[in-house]
């Protein structure tokens, strides 16, 4: 019965579930870091996920449950993916992170636009260019502008290129990398050139 176990036997299973479930994220890091996440690995995010919520956990949770979303929705299962997204951007505001919350925001963006429903899918990416530069989170605020040079691309509407100029130029200034996408942003950029005029540090 609980009230014959001893308190040093519960705090001992609780740091052993947090070991567990630390050594897991970091597993589940690197397979997602070199690409080789399968259904083996989602059984471990899952397993993670249970952890997670019995130390409650919930920043590692939050972090586990962006993981299965953006898996699911790699594999086209948008629906139970944006259930996910939903479910993480929840605990992203119960923990106050700011980049979690964007990572939510643009995998839902991400399935809006995939459904072709791009009025919703431009109010995500919008929220998640505003969050992700809180703490000037540049990943974060690639996929966001991506996601909205995209919908511009699509629509040919200019006026949301022009309403995103800024925070393209910004993120050109805090940038020094220039990895695989700035290229992409880039590209993107060059594409609405029929209807936009391309910036001057955009090479064209």
């Amino acid at each position: 019965k609980l009230d014959k176990i001893k308190p040093t036997s519960l705090k001992e299973n609780y740091f052993k579930d947090r070991l567990i479930s630390e050594l897991i994220e970091d597993k589940i890091k690197e397979l997602i870091e070199y690409e080789k996440v399968d259904d083996d690995s989602m059984n471990l995010i899952k397993s993670g996920i249970k952890i997670k919520e019995k130390i409650d956990d919930t920043e590692g949770l939050c972090q586990l449950k962006l993981f299965l979303a953006d898996y699911l929705a790699q594999n086209n299962e948008y629906e139970k993916a944006e259930k996910i997204y939903k479910e993480a951007l929840g605990l992203a505001k119960d923990v106050g992170s700011m980049d979690f919350a964007s990572d939510a925001h643009s995998g839902l963006g991400k399935i809006f636009f995939k459904n072709n429903d791009l009025k919703n899918a431009l109010i995500q990416f919008s929220k998640a260019c505003v969050e992700s530069k809180f703490d000037e989170n540049i990943p974060n605020q690639y996929n966001a502008l991506i996601g909205i040079h995209k919908i511009g691309l699509k629509t040919k509407n200019k006026e949301i290129l022009i309403e995103y100029s800024d925070e393209v130029s910004h993120l050109n200034d805090i940038d020094m990398k220039k990895d695989e996408q700035f290229e992409e942003l880039s590209n993107l950029i060059k594409d609405c050139n029929d209807f936009y005029d391309t910036p001057s540090f955009i090479n064209k």
